[in-house]
């Protein structure tokens, strides 16, 4: 694997090398530039990423020249010949346009607007299977569009995620990507450093109609991060176009576990533009069980330790988003964006713990109490310039990104009717977490021929971050006051430094695209501890990131690819920080501030193929390495104890595969599966853990009488295996009734009905170490979930806010394990 490695980076660096001498001869040859705007002729919008073929007049066997729209629907291509020329325009079931015209004197032709139409024998087609695509994939990602799913007008994000291709939900709504629960998440294609932290708990409370697409970045190039193994989740917010005006849509859901109120509101006039999102959200949990049972051994016999209790929480909050845009003049662009997010939560915890000696002797126990007050808040802001050169392939952007995140804790557990457990201490704790930061980039694109692209930017984040906790204790069942006990109280500080350059070369002509990048990024790391508890230390860490990616279009509808790339997780905060969690009885939850960066390699070949009926994509994916940064446990004689270490080698192989089918006209099913291995070692303990799992999702959705739509969604998940252990294994179904009422279909309601078959839910975790097992059972009572929600579209507006080509886009750190769901629940 290091010789693949060294050989793959010596390519790319002499790749890069090679074309840095291209820029001033190609712009030489390169005389005519053909430019234009693709746009749906049944209602006038950008068509993104249509295929776009330039051909000699009368010889249309082979093009001289391809390429895409972008996002907005524009595209740009460049010719060395004057001539006369046919330039088609085509998308999937939206159609086809040609246009002929003539290279001469004028070295720039703009072709204006584009509009596709289907041909006769085409529009008799669509009319028996009229259904838009949902699912788009080009050679780096997969789009999947929201506000085309009718079940998006009243469910949340989360729901919608369930149908992405390579997207998996869990029964904790704990979301993987690619087989990989590492990824990061950006809103409009900036990082979002509130949804990268918790994204299964936002997503849940985030309504889908405020959302136009979400894309999956499988196979991030040199200008991303190097950060993120499994890649990006690009959350991509609605926008309407044309004229100036405004609209507003409030919309609610409501449900016996809690009610979601959201209002989207966008305004434009003349050049400026502004649109905004909120949500007011509160939730009251179903009673949950927790029952955890270690077993550890010790000669003669073992120890059972038995702990179970019930928990219920209560939580509120609200989350926003606002973005402005003013447009100076054609080249020139300014575009400012906010998020913010805060989320408070109460707990009631119960329980009781029993210690068996073989399991059957009573030797000592407790019962446990607790209330916990934990509380997340989040701003971000973002500000981006980009100015357009001449050439409209030929852009410069500058950016700056400020995030601040704050997480507060103030936990109370007391014990009571405790046998035999003398030391038990009652334990308050007062924790705080801080996390601002400063980005600046630089990025410049140029074109460099025809078929050739150049991509270079640096980039610089200063990260300052802060963990303070203090925790209080008091012998139990005593009335004695709460004093401060420093042995149990930690403070932290974590500097973190990060410098980046990139270059990418992109060539594309005919059927074949390559995409070959190189990146370094140096990372300077000092941890100081204000308290004089440990020693301050500090490190740099210098890395080398290649990527190389290709396909090929075996035809206008198939396309193969194959990519390369390596990828860095990173520590963040609570991954480092030293502070002992004591959240259930003899068990003990701390980081690592010795942790280094995580490098995997990832190998991928897929293959997709798009029709109006039948759309299959499928891919195989490889990925490995030496040092994984995971959460480990094991017992000391007298505690579990859980933390982090660069301990394990792994290996993972995944299979994955998506089935779009247009049965009728009114009929659509859409099946997402995986298949994965996992094969897990650690040679420092001498653990090995391996074996197959996978997951399906199917969804269908039918048109009925009256303007009905009716959604059938169901799935199964067999849990990953883990270097000790494996995760939960769970299904789910649910059902949806939608329908529109006024004019426009203005006012859209839905009914959902979610688990009718399943009225508890029930999970189980197990970790197993050399002389200790765990194992966690969760069991939720009133698993079925029977919701209603309405939205209410209001005005009138065509205006988009207008984001610069490029961003910030910070996914450099990976988060602890969300142990939420267990912490629920007190023992």
């Amino acid at each position: 694997m290091k010789h693949t490695f060294n050989t793959v980076m010596y390519a790319a660096v002499l790749a890069l090398v090679l074309i840095s001498t291209l820029p001033t001869q190609a712009q030489t040859v390169a005389s005519y530039t053909i430019k234009g705007l693709v746009v749906d002729s049944a209602n006038a919008q950008p068509e993104p990423y249509a295929t776009i073929r330039l051909y000699q007049e009368g010889k249309h066997k082979h093009p001289i020249a391809t390429g895409v729209a972008d996002e907005q629907g524009v595209f740009s291509l460049t010719c060395t010949q004057a001539g006369r020329y046919t330039l088609e325009a085509a998308a999937l079931s939206k159609g086809f346009c040609s246009r002929d015209f003539v290279l001469a004197e004028e070295k720039q032709v703009d072709l204006g607007r584009l509009a596709l139409f289907m041909s006769e024998s085409d529009l008799k087609t669509a009319v028996v299977t009229a259904k838009a695509p949902l699912v788009k994939a080009t050679g780096d990602r997969i789009n999947y569009a929201v506000k085309d799913d009718p079940e998006s007008k009243t469910q949340s994000l989360l729901d919608m995620l369930r149908k992405v291709p390579l997207v998996t939900v869990d029964g904790q709504d704990k979301i993987t990507v690619n087989g990989s629960g590492s990824f990061k998440v950006y809103v409009n294609g900036q990082p979002n450093k509130l949804m990268s932290s918790n994204p299964g708990e936002i997503f849940k409370s985030y309504p889908a109609s405020a959302v136009k697409s979400v894309e999956v970045i499988t196979n991030p190039g040199a200008k991303y991060d190097a950060e993120g193994v499994s890649g990006i989740l690009n959350i991509i917010m609605q926008t309407q176009d044309n004229t100036n005006g405004y609209t507003l849509t409030p919309g609610i859901r409501a449900s016996q576990r809690g009610i979601n109120e959201s209002l989207f509101a966008m305004v434009k006039q003349g050049k400026l533009t502004l649109s905004g999102n909120l949500n007011l959200f509160q939730s009251k949990s179903i009673p949950t069980d927790l029952l955890i049972e270690r077993k550890t051994i010790s000669a003669p016999g073992y120890l059972l330790f038995h702990n179970e209790g019930t928990a219920t929480q209560r939580s509120h909050g609200n989350m926003g988003s606002l973005e402005a845009s003013y447009e100076f003049d054609a080249h020139n662009l300014l575009s400012v964006s906010s998020n913010w997010w805060g989320f408070r939560q109460n707990q009631d915890v119960t329980g009781e713990t029993r210690l068996l000696k073989d399991g059957v002797t009573y030797l000592g126990g407790n019962h446990r109490s607790g209330t916990l007050k934990n509380g997340m808040d989040n701003i971000e802001i973002g500000v981006d310039y980009q100015h357009a050169f001449k050439h409209p392939q030929q852009k410069l952007t500058l950016s700056y990104h400020y995030s601040n995140g704050k997480t507060t804790a103030d936990n109370f557990y007391w014990f009571h009717q405790v046998v035999n457990q003398a030391g038990l201490l009652d334990q308050l704790t007062k924790g705080t977490m801080k996390s601002p930061e400063h980005t600046g980039q630089i990025d410049f694109t140029t074109p460099l021929s025809a078929s050739q692209t150049l991509s270079t930017g640096v980039k610089y984040i200063a990260r300052r971050n802060v963990s303070d906790f203090d925790e209080l204790t008091r012998p139990s069942e005593t009335s004695t006051p709460l004093t401060p006990d420093p042995s149990r109280s930690s403070h932290y500080r974590h500097n973190n430094n990060i410098g980046a350059a990139y270059g990418e070369w992109a060539y594309q002509r005919d059927a074949l695209a390559l995409r070959i990048g190189l990146r370094f990024e140096t990372s300077r790391i000092e941890v100081k501890y204000p308290d004089g508890s440990k020693p301050s230390f500090s490190k740099t860490l210098n890395d080398l990131v290649p990527s190389v990616s290709a396909s090929w279009n075996l035809s206008p509808t198939q396309i193969i690819k194959a990519n390369y790339n390596l990828r860095i997780n990173r520590p963040s905060i609570d991954a480092l920080s030293p502070y002992v969690a004591r959240n259930f009885p003899g068990m003990l939850s701390y980081g690592n501030p010795n942790l280094t960066s995580t490098r995997w390699h990832n190998f991928e070949l897929g293959y997709n193929r798009f029709g109006r009926v039948l759309t299959l994509m499928a891919s195989l994916k490889y990925t490995t390495t030496t040092n994984e940064m995971s959460n480990y446990s094991f017992f000391d004689g007298r505690l579990l104890n859980s933390t982090y270490g660069n301990r394990t080698h792994a290996k993972i192989g995944t299979f994955n595969l998506n089935v779009m089918w247009n049965a009728t006209k009114t009929t659509r099913l859409n099946v997402n599966a995986a298949l994965n291995y996992d094969d897990y070692k650690s040679y420092a303990s001498g653990e090995h853990n391996h074996g197959y799992s996978g997951s399906v999702f199917a969804n269908l959705t039918q048109d009925l009488w009256w303007k009905l739509k009716l959604g059938v969604t169901g799935g199964y998940f067999r849990g990953r295996y883990t270097l000790q252990g494996s995760q939960p294994t769970f299904h789910f179904n649910s059902l949806s009734l939608t329908r529109s009422f006024l004019k426009d279909d203005r006012l859209t309601v839905t009914l959902v009905g979610a688990n009718l078959f399943f009225p508890q839910l029930k999970m189980t975790n197990e970790t197993i170490g050399k002389d200790f097992t765990n194992i966690q059972r969760f069991t939720m009572h009133e698993n079925m979930v029977f919701a209603v929600g309405a939205t209410w579209r209001i005005g009138h507006l065509k205006a988009a806010v207008k984001k610069a080509d490029h961003t910030i886009s910070n996914q450099d750190v990976i988060k602890q394990k969300n142990n939420q769901g267990a912490q629920a629940v007190g023992m």
